[in-house]
């Protein structure tokens, strides 16, 4: 990850402000490869004419910028001539979360973007959308509760249906796409992923209408078996007819990434106290196995920026940078050290450990917190600690 050769400046550089957790929406800024696959994805959306609707699905750890390419996927589709482009209506739930009623707010997005975008479309159209919002709804907003109890309404299923083909039909002798773009899936609660994706199912297959969701799938997955009580993989293959996994950045293009922000860290830091070789043989061997996604980077250096300047020039920085991983992504093990600070020390002092307890007392310990580590991480977090 880390190549070999790599020197951090030491020159001087002021860092006033912690660096925000913000999607990048210009390709050109693109550290990580997403926009070639942001345009190509584009390219397809605006060459689509589904006449039952889409639903596509980009599937990607929490953390690893799928925001970054949606925002990049956005920025390639209104390169496009108008007439070329789709009406995109972004919807982020987690906006809403806890706020009962996601269908709802999902249908006044989706009136809100086409009332300003769609000028040709009729009032009829946009108010036939929101009286099937109100019968798909789980809580009517206030108006349809006010309306039903003065005409005493009893919706039938059969009205939906009607509402629902006439809206198909509208939609399908204009023949305008519609994108609806959803990020953050993988936020919500379990209820609220079920309530999004019930509503998702009921309109999926409108004319014109392409779906674009991005979640972390193990996430959404489990979620969906917590409340529908059956595979959620099965449910998931029931509702996204196209799916792809996110290109994940490679671990060369991380390790720049990283080594970019930590340089502007290590400025006025004396030399003594970074051993370019130690620093590569942490960084291979530890570091690297931790850093993963571009927000695994970010909380990393976030980290530093604030613990590291504290004690500049007193502590060797390699060392400082491999324990401030462990207690950022193995707090347990961190504690263990933290607690128990003879068993990982061994400075100068008048007696040794094993002076007054036994090697197998010492070996029991160590054994005991390394076999409480996920196997995966056992390797790597002996040898940062070592």
């Amino acid at each position: 990850m880390f190549e070999t050769g790599t020197n951090f400046s030491l020159e001087p550089e002021k860092l006033n402000v912690l660096s925000a957790d913000n999607p990048l929406t210009d390709p050109k800024d693109d550290r990580l490869g997403y926009a070639a696959f942001a345009k190509n994805l584009a390219e397809s959306i605006c060459k689509m004419s589904p006449p039952d609707g889409l639903v596509m699905a980009v599937y990607a750890p929490w953390g690893s910028g799928k925001s970054t390419l949606l925002n990049f996927i956005t920025y390639y589709l209104e390169q496009k001539r108008e007439e070329e482009q789709p009406i995109i209506v972004p919807f982020n739930p987690w906006w809403f979360s806890g706020q009962e009623d996601l269908t709802r707010h999902f249908f006044d997005q989706l009136l809100a973007v086409l009332t300003e975008k769609w000028k040709s479309i009729g009032k009829g159209f946009l108010k036939q959308i929101d009286s099937f919002a109100d019968r798909v709804s789980t809580i009517p907003d206030a108006k349809a509760k006010i309306f039903a109890t003065l005409v005493r309404t009893v919706r039938q299923p059969k009205d939906v249906y009607k509402l629902k083909t006439e809206i198909e039909k509208t939609l399908k002798n204009q023949k305008k796409q519609i994108l609806v773009v959803i990020d953050d899936i993988d936020r919500l609660t379990a209820e609220e992923i079920r309530q999004l994706f019930r509503v998702i199912k009921a309109v999926a297959n409108f004319s014109n209408v392409i779906y674009l969701l991005l979640f972390d799938k193990e996430v959404v997955v489990k979620a969906l078996e917590d409340t529908q009580k059956i595979p959620g993989e099965a449910y998931l293959e029931k509702i996204v007819q196209v799916s792809f996994e996110l290109p994940l950045p490679d671990k060369i293009s991380l390790g720049r990434l990283f080594n970019d922000q930590l340089s502007k860290i290590i400025a006025d830091t004396p030399e003594e106290l970074f051993q370019q070789q130690y620093w590569l043989d942490i960084s291979w061997q530890g570091i690297e196995h931790f850093i993963t996604t571009p927000r695994s980077i970010l909380r990393l250096i976030n980290t530093l920026m604030v613990t590291y300047p504290g004690v500049k020039g007193e502590v060797n920085f390699v060392d400082f940078v491999a324990i401030e991983t462990i207690r950022l992504f193995s707090p347990g093990v961190y504690n263990i050290i933290r607690n128990n600070p003879n068993f990982f020390t061994f400075g100068n002092r008048f007696f040794t450990l094993s002076s007054i307890m036994d090697d197998k007392k010492i070996k029991d310990f160590h054994n005991t917190w390394i076999n409480q580590l996920k196997e995966k991480d056992r390797e790597v977090v002996k040898f940062i600690v070592t």
